[in-house]
């Protein structure tokens, strides 16, 4: 998990608001189960599924690709059959890839659905542009784990999307590093995701009422002042 990030960003909805009430418990729970999320093959599946999708559209042959580079077989039902085969259907990490997916087509427009290239879509999520990619599947991934907690109110939605705002940059970075000119290994999504999924557990931390944000950068080296007086 990571031990830093940007922030605090700021929230239109605290947890309080959210549970009607104080919020810790709800907020400690959540916590631990993002912790889960990092350790859990389906929740890496769900992820490795949407970057195969971005990384696999560079090729001549994508859907070859996908079999031969990540084991995503075809199976003749689309996407959503695809990523059911790969990944548990009731998963809440694949179910928000399932919609995920579901929004990126819905985001394309009606002239584009007539291109033959069905690929386009996601190789327009190659390089910096996968930020984008990745705040939708976050902000649809918290949504699940909010519901999940029992945070069924429509602000839900909201909060959600704010909570995945801090993963934006960070997607950015990684997948220029690590993706843009090749394809990358499990384990470097695997970190990829745990870093996410730290960087949302941060946040929550900040939930919760004992909380104190450090003031300035705790991370940073202090420079020595080599013009203090040794006397």
């Amino acid at each position: 998990m990571a031990s830093k990030s940007l922030g605090p960003f700021p929230k239109t909805y605290r947890f309080p608001d959210l549970v009607g009430g104080p919020a810790d418990h709800v907020v400690h729970g959540l916590i631990g189960a993002y912790e889960g999320l990092t350790k859990d093959p389906q929740a890496v599946r769900a992820i490795t599924f949407l970057v195969a999708l971005v990384i696999c559209s560079r090729a001549k042959d994508p859907v070859r690709e996908m079999a031969e580079r990540y084991g995503i077989e075809d199976v003749g039902t689309g996407l959503k059959g695809q990523l059911h085969r790969y990944a548990e259907e009731a998963h809440p990490a694949v179910r928000a890839a399932e919609l995920t997916i579901r929004q990126v087509h819905q985001q394309v427009d009606s002239a584009a659905l007539f291109e033959p290239d069905v690929w386009c879509p996601w190789r327009n999520f190659d390089g910096s542009a996968f930020c984008d990619l990745a705040l939708l599947y976050f902000s649809n991934l918290n949504a699940q784990m909010f519901e999940e907690a029992g945070l069924g109110a429509q602000a839900v939605a909201t909060a959600a999307k704010e909570f995945a705002i801090i993963t934006r940059s960070f997607s950015a970075r990684w997948f220029n590093a690590c993706a843009r000119y090749e394809a990358p290994a499990e384990g470097s999504i695997r970190w990829y995701l745990g870093h996410c999924l730290g960087k949302i557990d941060l946040e929550l931390n900040r939930e919760l009422s004992d909380w104190v944000e450090p003031e300035g950068n705790p991370w940073k080296r202090k420079r020595p002042n080599h013009n203090r007086s040794l006397l």
